[in-house]
């Protein structure tokens, strides 16, 4: 049963003794998928789970962890990647210095979770896509399609970074002149393809393949509109409200967490004011910088973009700070760009102002 399971697995994480691997140990246990109906989250699209599953064929919940733990590794090598393409090396070790070492990230390396997952995936796509937009050699647009869809397949919220790939590509494909529609709808496609069975899965089995998402569009069975309204209700006990003074209010209030926590005033971005909650004081430090500092490369500009798109997302869907990872992972990157951008340009204006007070003495 569900306390059996959770006895057995060596893990403090909510989320993760609630699904992330418990349901992975009854897969084990039954040596196959099962539908599980006694929780929604079981229908929740898989794909990091399915590695967890890996590592429970093991007996070991320290495998199954290692699969997130992973992809932050993929994820900073991402970066490095995709830092020397926009200046050099010490973009992508800032970017990736920043981001493993925001308290929110640093928490989740050795979780159950998949946000990590996501988070590297998205990063991904979006260096797939911007290689494609550069006219690179290759079938980038088929990589970046094939990372969207994994995005789609590890969480419901994947939709967002599939959503900025497409309207990114189409607006690429409109800006270029030239006839790639046929690549964007392979993009799409290939998407579609790999995340897309989780959802055609749901379909199935309840009607629904968002399920329980969006019940008053789909449906779907062992829910009601009650309960949807309930969910819904809860999740917007999280954030401090969604007018535009609350989006602009949003860097502070986000950065001064949990040390500004008050419930009475819906000031809540996790289920408890932790500490290791934070994102930290670097991004809010950095932001304005960044924001002034021209011009900026392509590459930039996408990954600012959609950073911004998923940021929008959040603030419309659920403020939870663990849900803002693949944003924070995009703005970490701008932000390496940024440090070292100010770094060459004040020892730039240092040097010339050397040479102009020897040239004032000579």
């Amino acid at each position: 049963d569900g306390d059996g399971v959770e006895a057995a697995l060596d893990c403090n994480d909510w989320d993760a003794l609630q699904y992330h691997l418990a349901f992975p140990k009854i897969y084990v246990a039954h040596h196959r998928l099962l539908q599980l109906p006694f929780s929604t989250h079981s229908y929740f699209p898989f794909v990091m789970e399915m590695l967890y599953t890996l590592g429970l064929l093991v007996r070991s919940v320290a495998a199954a962890k290692l699969f997130h733990y992973l992809t932050a590794c993929l994820l900073a090598a991402t970066m490095l990647a995709w830092g020397q393409r926009l200046g050099g090396r010490l973009v992508g070790l800032i970017a990736a210095s920043v981001f493993l070492s925001t308290p929110v990230v640093f928490s989740e390396l050795g979780s159950g979770y998949v946000d990590l997952g996501l988070s590297c995936y998205a990063l991904a796509a979006l260096y797939a896509l911007t290689r494609w937009r550069e006219g690179a050699e290759g079938r980038w647009h088929l990589v970046a399609g094939i990372f969207a869809g994994v995005c789609l397949g590890i969480k419901y919220t994947g939709g967002v970074t599939l959503a900025f790939v497409l309207l990114a590509g189409a607006l690429h494909v409109v800006r270029s002149g030239r006839s790639l529609w046929t690549r964007w709808a392979v993009l799409g496609g290939v998407a579609v393809l790999v995340g897309g069975p989780w959802y055609l899965k749901n379909q199935l089995q309840t009607g629904n393949p968002v399920y329980p998402f969006l019940y008053e569009r789909f449906g779907g069975v062992r829910w009601d509109q009650t309960r949807a309204d309930a969910y819904t209700a809860e999740q917007h006990t999280y954030g401090t409200g969604r007018g535009l003074l609350d989006l602009a209010k949003l860097p502070w209030n986000a950065t001064m967490w949990p040390w500004n926590s008050d419930p009475s005033r819906g000031l809540r971005y996790e289920v408890q004011p932790v500490s290791s909650s934070t994102p930290g004081p670097l991004y809010l430090a950095l932001l304005l910088p960044f924001l002034f500092l021209r011009p900026k490369p392509g590459g930039v500009r996408l990954c600012a973009a959609a950073a911004a798109f998923h940021l929008l997302a959040w603030f419309a869907l659920m403020h939870y700070l663990r849900y803002l990872l693949p944003c924070l992972a995009m703005t970490a990157l701008c932000l390496g760009w940024a440090v070292r951008e100010l770094w060459l340009r004040t020892a730039h204006g240092r040097r010339a102002s050397a040479k102009l007070g020897f040239a004032a003495a000579a």
